[in-house]
């Protein structure tokens, strides 16, 4: 899974639902050149990108330099967040 937020709450939240999740994870830095990110994401070739709501435009741009066959599964934290939110 690969992650695209700054080194806040979120971010940290995100780290501890990969792992609660038992799956591994790659935090992206999105003061990066976009350039940089496309090159990291064809090399990992991720199935999941999640970002917050500051990096979504970013993400999206980033998927969308990819090869089709190698784009990511985009997921916005707030969201996921807001429906593991017990009701």
């Amino acid at each position: 899974v690969v992650l695209l937020a700054q080194r806040e709450l979120p971010l940290l939240g995100m780290i501890n639902g990969v792992l609660k999740a038992a799956a591994g994870y790659l935090p992206l830095d999105p003061n990066n050149p976009v350039n940089r990110l496309v090159l990291i994401l064809t090399s990992a070739q991720p199935t999941v990108l999640v970002c917050d709501d500051a990096s979504i435009e970013m993400a999206d741009d980033i998927i969308q330099q990819l090869p089709e066959h190698q784009r990511p599964v985009l997921l916005l934290w707030d969201h996921i967040h807001q429906q593991a939110l017990p009701t």
